[in-house]
Formats: structure tokens, C-alpha cells, sequence
């Protein structure tokens, strides 16, 4: 199950390396001006993100560990040796009513331990558009890239599930601090 979720990371930074080869461009700076608003009416979410980044929809989607991928945002290239775009992606998948959202919450961590050099660093209770939802911050090994950092926030909405993940290199992963924080406060 775990490994289907470290493939789908995989999968997307292959499939978006492929598809937006590197370029020599730089970040810009994020202001209230560079974003845009991405709404998916069939899953009925809204979220903004920023303009300079590339936004790869999945209509058929790729089911992953019982959710599909729906979206996945990816940052531009900082420089023309960056060999990892961080990335935000957008999955949802079916809620089962028999268990708490805690229990759900407790089996994803549990998953994602046998990540290689998987490190718990936060696990909290926080409020997405006004609903309660779980925050989880990790890092593990990654093999193409070194240690990744990774933020998930997982939010139920009636019987299904919402998983926004955000992962960057460890050492450049604050630096998204305030982009990232813009998206999750907008997803509605």
C-alpha cells in the first residue's frame, strides 16, 4: 500500500520531469497578484496556486492506495541544475464510515513508516475552510533526489477524503512555507 503512495510521488515527478524539462528560469517572488484559482467541478474543490507553476490535471486519474490523483501542481525550476521541482498534489478517495478520521489518520502514518528513513516531525489537528482536518509533516529517503519533506493535510468532506500533499527537498521545503500555506487556506 506504502509503495503505491511512494510510486505516485515518483510517477508525477517522472511524468512531470517529462513533460517540463528543465529550463533556465528562476522562482519569483509570490505576491497576491501571481496566483490563480483552479476549480474542479466534478470533485467540487476550488484552490488558488501560483501562476509560474504547471498544473497537470488527471481526468481519467491514477488510483493510487484507493484515491485518485486528481491534480498536481509543480514549481518552476530554480535554476538550470535544479534536479527536483517540488510539487503539490491533489488526491481523493472514498471514506469509510467505519472508521474515525483519527483511525484513518493513524493507518496513513502507519503506511507511510516503511518509506525508507521515514521521520514523523508533525502530526496536529488544524482547520481547512472551516472544517476540521489532520496535518502530517514527514521526511523519508528519496533516491532521486535525497531527503524529501513532506506535508500532508487530510480532510474528510461527507464520504470522501481529501489528501493535499506538498514535498520538497528538505533543505529548500520552508522556503514554500508561504505558498503553500496560501493554497491549503484557499482549498475550498
Amino acid at each position: 500500500m506504502v509503495l503505491l503512495a511512494f510510486s505516485a510521488c515518483s510517477y508525477s515527478y517522472a511524468l512531470a520531469s517529462t513533460i517540463f524539462p528543465l529550463m533556465n528560469a528562476t522562482a519569483q517572488p509570490i505576491t497576491n497578484s501571481n496566483f490563480l484559482t483552479y476549480v474542479n467541478p466534478n470533485d467540487g474543490f476550488r484552490i488558488q496556486y501560483p501562476s509560474n507553476w504547471e498544473k497537470i490535471e488527471f481526468s481519467q486519474g491514477i488510483v493510487e492506495e484507493n484515491r485518485n490523483i486528481l491534480v498536481n501542481f509543480i514549481s518552476p525550476p530554480e535554476n538550470g541544475l535544479d534536479v527536483f521541482r517540488e510539487y503539490f498534489i491533489i488526491e481523493k478517495g472514498n471514506f469509510s464510515s467505519h472508521l474515525s478520521m483519527t483511525q484513518y489518520v493513524d493507518r496513513h502514518i502507519n503506511t507511510k513508516k516503511t518509506l525508507p528513513n521515514f521521520k514523523l516531525i508533525e502530526w496536529s489537528q488544524i482547520l481547512v475552510a472551516g472544517k476540521p482536518a489532520y496535518k502530517i509533516v514527514f521526511t523519508y529517503s528519496n533516491p532521486e533526489v535525497g531527503t524529501t519533506k513532506t506535508m500532508e493535510i487530510l480532510a474528510d468532506r461527507v464520504d470522501k477524503i481529501y489528501v493535499l500533499s506538498f514535498n520538497a527537498d528538505v533543505e529548500k521545503y520552508s522556503n514554500y512555507s508561504l505558498v503553500i500555506d496560501r493554497m491549503v487556506k484557499s482549498f475550498d
